[in-house]
């Protein structure tokens, strides 16, 4: 059983991988946080390399085009290299507000140009007296995540 490395949990199932020991799981987990840690860092590596490769030629082709993002396939060799430029915007709600006043006074809906989500923040629900807390049950989901194990050895 000591043996045993990530490379042969492709050939168990999840009965098997139940029925290792605790040891066993916990020397699993630290090998694959080794090899992410590794391959995390070997993924950094190769992203630069490739930025410095392309970027410069398709941030031109970009340009030229008159966008600033979106995707650009080069030929590098015998080679075809397609590469996307993601676009990321990011909206800044204090000015939406006063932009939604602004359509509100002048008599129109802001819905139908701003999509706005309304949260509660978990720590200061929490902290709410239990009167208030109640008002705002109806509205509340509690769903779970992923559950996490950590596996240690207990210190005698």
């Amino acid at each position: 059983m000591k043996n045993i490395t990530v490379d042969h949990l492709a050939d168990l199932g999840a009965a098997e991988v139940a029925n290792l020991p605790p040891g066993v799981l916990a020397d699993l987990q630290a090998e694959i946080k080794a090899r992410e840690e590794v391959l995390k860092c070997q993924k950094s590596v190769l992203e630069s390399g490739l930025q410095s490769k392309y970027l410069r030629q398709v941030e031109t082709a970009l340009r030229e085009e008159g966008r600033d993002s979106g995707t650009v396939t080069l030929v590098d060799d015998a080679h075809k290299v397609k590469v996307n430029v993601p676009k990321r915007v990011k909206w800044h709600a204090r000015e939406l507000a006063v932009i939604c006043a602004r359509i509100r006074d002048n008599g129109d809906d802001p819905a139908e140009y701003v999509k706005t989500e309304l949260k509660v923040d978990e720590r200061a629900y929490q902290a709410w007296p239990q009167a208030i807390r109640s008002v705002f049950e109806p509205a509340r989901t509690v769903e779970t995540g992923k559950p996490s194990f950590a596996i240690e050895e207990l210190q005698s």
